[in-house]
């Protein structure tokens, strides 16, 4: 969570902030679940673009997960697409998939597993190599509804 800039804008810098004295006037701030991102400007204009084109990556990551949910929840490389408590994750299998038949030298998260049902079928399914894009913009949540649950392994 940002602290010194919570809300995605441009800001004024103070005297006191990070950048101003190499000259810099401006900053383009995007907050986020995942952390920050600023950049240092000397025009209001300047930093206004920067936030503009950072704005349209974003828009552009959400663009390829509404893709993935329209191709029935995969990724063009056959990654299961997870939508768990209006997160967006992708869970692909690291090491020896029975599925693919594919080797991996490595094992992710040192071999652990991370399970989950699909909310449709009541498939559990499991992967040791999940990674999170983040939480699913509001406005978005009607087109991303949740999918699957994640379901804790039973202790040995």
């Amino acid at each position: 969570m940002c602290t010194e800039h919570p809300e995605t804008r441009v800001y004024t810098l103070d005297p006191d902030d990070q950048g101003y004295g190499d000259g810099y006037r401006f900053a383009a701030h995007v907050a986020g679940d995942g952390g920050c991102s600023t950049s240092w400007h000397f025009t209001e204009k300047a930093a206004s673009i920067e936030l503009a084109a950072r704005l349209e990556i974003i828009a552009r990551a959400w663009d390829e997960k509404l893709a993935w949910h329209a191709a029935g929840d995969r990724t063009p490389d056959g990654g299961y697409v997870l939508r768990v408590d209006g997160e967006h994750f992708v869970a692909s299998y690291l090491g020896v998939d029975p599925a693919v038949h594919e080797h991996h030298l490595f094992v992710g998260f040192g071999g652990r597993h991370f399970q989950w049902r699909d909310l449709e079928t009541g498939v559990v399914r499991a992967s040791n190599d999940v990674w999170k894009q983040g939480s699913i913009p509001d406005a978005l949540r009607h087109q991303l509804p949740d999918n699957a649950s994640w379901v804790e392994e039973a202790a040995a």
